[in-house]
């Protein structure tokens, strides 16, 4: 049997310290897997089992050029990309402190710079888990794991009215169900989100909100876009926006529907009552207890 090693979890103080240690290039940092803090033996006092510590991810200058280059490429101002692009393509010392002075001119600009770092690293931070310390890593959420490179790749769409796609997954799911084709039937203000990667649909959560109730009616992500967190990242927005407005319950009417929803509320310590097939939540326990990244989300 191979050994895994036990890696502390992933909270938000672990995470900085790792991004900390890992742009510090003055210093070798090393990871305590006892209680997620760095080590370095010149500055530590006491003695470390060298079992319970493990390098860093791998960050270096080439790592850091690279994340200023995928910034430039998404940059929407014409003017700001332009310069970064100059900057960047100078041939001599410098590009790191030339890069940030032209942001530093605009503090939205620097701050979306930090924002863009900050997550690009974290899943970078969070790749280098998943690869090293499987066994934990399988039982970590998985829109945990991928968050950050998620958001990159994948839209979430806000229909006030279904659309093709979602109306073909709602007769999909009816086909030779008769029952459930009525029960469908009965909700006529359908809403959804929709998740896509350019203009590919990948996925969709249906819904309808009646008064501080919202029934969930259907949700599906394309099979070759599953295990790869695109469901939790979307229910999770689908809580953010419930709440705001005025939602209070969320009911998933559906019994073989209900066990992969249970599990994921479980795993995120929100209470579900289920009678008869039904399943109920609390939206705002689910907020409560589930870190958000809403504020990356282009709606």
């Amino acid at each position: 049997m191979p050994t895994y090693l036990r890696f502390p979890v992933l909270t938000d103080e672990t995470l900085s310290q790792i991004m900390w240690g890992m742009e510090n290039q003055d210093t070798e940092y090393m990871l305590n897997l006892n209680d997620g803090t760095l080590y370095n033996a010149e500055e530590s006092e006491g003695e470390v089992s060298p079992e319970c510590l493990t390098s860093l991810p791998t960050w270096g200058s080439s790592e850091g050029y690279q994340l200023m280059v995928s910034f430039t490429n998404q940059c929407q101002d014409p003017k700001l990309k332009e310069r970064l692009s100059n900057e960047l393509n100078q041939k001599k010392p410098g590009v790191f402190r030339r890069f940030r002075n032209v942001l530093s001119e605009d503090q939205e600009n620097l701050k979306r710079w930090h924002e863009f770092k900050d997550m690009r690293m974290k899943a970078h931070i969070r790749s280098w888990y998943r690869d090293h310390f499987k066994r934990q890593a399988e039982e970590l959420d998985a829109d945990e794991m991928y968050e950050g490179e998620l958001l990159l790749k994948f839209e979430v769409r806000d229909l006030d009215e279904l659309d093709d796609y979602c109306k073909n997954l709602l007769k999909a799911t009816e086909k030779d169900n008769p029952v459930l084709k009525k029960i469908l039937e009965g909700f006529k203000e359908k809403k959804a989100l929709e998740i896509l990667r350019g203009k590919e649909p990948c996925g969709a959560i249906i819904f309808e909100q009646v008064k501080d109730h919202a029934c969930v009616l259907h949700y599906y992500i394309e099979e070759k876009y599953r295990e790869q967190g695109l469901f939790n990242l979307i229910f999770d927005l689908f809580n953010r926006n419930m709440e705001r407005s005025g939602v209070i319950r969320v009911v998933i009417p559906f019994e073989s529907r209900t066990p992969f929803i249970r599990n994921i509320l479980r795993a995120s310590e929100t209470t579900s009552e289920q009678e008869g097939g039904y399943l109920f939540y609390r939206v705002r326990e689910w907020n409560e207890n589930s870190a958000s990244s809403e504020s990356a989300y282009v709606l």
